[in-house]
């Protein structure tokens, strides 16, 4: 079985973000992802990792 890395990278279909600002905080909503089973799990280990814990995300243009 594959072993999960610290990282991952995946494209997105600009009509499926979302961002919506708020006063509190705001929101980044990702729609349309299709992940392969090691990059499903990935995504999960980094979502529910420990406490505490910050994710970086980083926002690019693909090709630019």
């Amino acid at each position: 079985m594959p072993e999960i890395t610290e990282e991952i990278t995946f494209n997105v279909p600009m009509e499926k973000v979302a961002f919506h600002t708020s006063t509190d905080g705001d929101t980044l909503v990702l729609g349309g992802l299709e992940l392969s089973d090691i990059e499903a799990a990935t995504m999960a280990w980094l979502v529910n990792h420990s406490t505490g814990a910050i994710l970086k995300v980083k926002v690019k243009l693909q090709g630019v």
